[in-house]
């Protein structure tokens, strides 16, 4: 398995931003860990409310002072969401707000995977795990560190 046949978990992000504001920090970001090759890019969409209704925008409708990386994403602008994920997210909208909607691949593990295979290792299982079951884990391993401390 080389690096390029490798397929990391795909995932997305949803992060939403008041209209003007200058996205080209997160732009140049993004670009960054496209161009490292650690994160593939496979849909962005930009969705906005529009006379109450959630419609989605062309990326050109973001501020973003430096004009150029806007116009590079658009080609990653692929529709992977169903209606009903761009009403679920336009539920959640207020109307100056716009959601940036990021579905992406992590591919950092790579060439990690690419060593692995190298000594005839395979891939076997790929997966996530929710940010709230890492909290409750935490808090638990918080609970019982306290716990053997006044023990002690």
């Amino acid at each position: 398995m080389s690096a390029d046949e490798f397929t990391g978990p795909v995932d997305f992000a949803v992060f939403v931003v008041p209209r003007g504001a200058d996205v080209a920090g997160a732009a140049r970001q993004l670009a960054r860990q496209v161009a490292a090759g650690t994160t593939s890019l496979l849909d962005v969409e930009l969705l906005g409310l529009s006379e109450g209704e959630v419609v989605r925008l062309p990326l050109t409708t973001l501020h973003e002072s430096e004009g150029s990386l806007l116009r590079e994403f658009a080609r990653s602008e692929s529709d992977l969401l169903d209606d009903e994920d761009v009403a679920a997210v336009g539920a959640e909208l207020q109307g100056d707000e716009l959601a940036i909607v990021l579905v992406y691949e992590d591919r950092s593990l790579a060439p990690v995977a690419e060593q692995l295979s190298s000594q005839g290792g395979r891939l076997l299982w790929i997966g996530g795990v929710h940010a709230d079951e890492v909290l409750d884990a935490l808090e638990h391993t918080e609970h019982l560190v306290s716990d053997l401390t006044e023990e002690a």
